[in-house]
């Protein structure tokens, strides 16, 4: 294959499609955090400071501080457990998206008749070749 018969995967600014899918993809995953206020974990350098940055905003802890251990730079992590919202965005994102995108695709397989043709279809492509074959042995 020539190189000039490869399509060019780049859009206009250089970025592939995928990077743009993905980017829009995270963009709507954080918003739907940001929407249903989702808290990320906290961090502090001791434990002390970990129970009044957690004490000072009403949140709870995911494990018992005293389990807690700190990282190889000193800093203590805790997740925050979650308000429902949080919770339910996080369970339709992971069950609930795929459970509506497989009902579509049943649907986009119902008229998917490629099985039917598929002889007619091969027949076409032998035939093709074939003729294919005769114009490069003619060209010789």
């Amino acid at each position: 294959i020539a190189i000039e018969q490869i399509p060019h995967r780049y859009s206009r600014f250089g970025i592939t499609n995928n990077t743009v899918c993905a980017g829009l993809a995270q963009g709507l995953f954080n918003f739907g955090l940001s929407a249903t206020g989702y808290v990320p974990p906290f961090a502090a350098d001791s434990l002390d400071a970990l129970r009044g940055l957690l004490s000072g905003g009403g949140y709870t802890a995911q494990v018992a501080l005293d389990t807690l251990q700190a990282s190889g730079d000193g800093i203590f992590t805790v997740g925050i457990v979650q308000n429902p919202a949080v919770q339910n965005y996080f369970a339709w994102g992971h069950q609930g998206i795929y459970d509506i995108v497989m009902i579509v695709l049943m649907g986009l397989f119902w008229f998917y008749d490629v099985e039917k043709h598929l002889p007619q279809i091969q027949k076409d492509v032998v035939a093709r070749h074939r003729a294919e074959a005769k114009a490069a042995k003619k060209k010789k």
